[in-house]
Formats: structure tokens, sequence, C-alpha cells
């Protein structure tokens, strides 16, 4: 819902998503983000959408903001004043994650697939393949839907 902001006659836009990027090299608490959301709760902030993420000074900084169904997407460069709703959905990103990959390499993974006829082991590396891929590719802070 769209509503008219007080004295200036900008247009606030209610977020639906909001992505929020948590500083590299600072370990940001539970804590922390609860305050954060809870501070920003029902009030308006002014959102400008990048092109690229940056390094931000702030601990906690909005990378983006996906706008309620229907409405058009945010561009970058477009300054617009936004309020974080109940409803809004806030994630918080970090700039860095640690993951861990099991993989079975058995000899019953170098079995055939009886029903494509490729053996499991090369269906398993191209899976890696694909989700490492994915996960190098860097990210754009403009966002026109929801990441998950």
């Amino acid at each position: 819902m769209d509503h008219q902001s007080e004295g200036d006659g900008n247009t606030v836009l209610d977020a639906r998503d909001v992505y929020v990027l948590m500083r590299r090299g600072c370990r940001i608490s539970r804590n922390i983000r609860a305050s954060w959301y809870f501070q920003h709760l029902n009030s308006v902030i002014p959102f400008t959408p990048q092109e690229h993420v940056g390094e931000s000074e702030e601990e906690l900084s909005i990378l983006s903001v996906v706008p309620p169904d229907g409405q058009p997407p945010l561009r970058p460069g477009q300054t617009c004043s936004v309020c974080i709703t109940p409803q809004t959905i806030v994630t918080f990103l970090a700039s860095r994650y640690r993951l861990a990959f099991t993989l079975d390499l058995s000899p019953s993974i170098m079995s055939v697939n009886i029903c494509d006829g490729l053996v499991v082991n090369d269906e398993l590396m191209l899976t890696l393949s694909n989700c490492l891929h994915g996960l190098v590719k860097p990210v754009s802070g403009y966002m026109e839907k929801k990441l998950v």
C-alpha cells in the first residue's frame, strides 16, 4: 500500500522484501539484527538502489528492496522512500559464507543410471560444478524479485 509521506509529498512504498547487507569483517549478532528491525519497523527510510554491491561504513545497510506485487521494480539510481511494515520480510545477508559439501564417492556411485545411461558420478560432478559456478557469480544490488 502506497501512502503520502508527511509534508514533502513523496510517495512512500511499503516494502514486501528488504535485503540488508552486514558489513564484512564485523560479527553481527541476532540481537543487533533484531534491534535494527525494531528500530526501523513502521518508519520511513530513504533508499537508492545501487547497480553493484559496494563497501559500506555502516554495520547494516539496505542492499535491496522488493516492492509489493503489482508495483514496478525499483531501478538503480531511483531514490524513493520505503516503509518496513510488520508484513515486510527482512533478510540479512553476509559478505562471506563458509560452506561444506559432503559427497558420496563410494564405489556404488560409479554405477550407470539405467534411466538415462549416465554414470551417477558424472551427474554428481556436474551438479557440484553448477552449484559452485552459481556461488561465485557476482551479486547485483538491484533485485526485481525475491531471492529465495
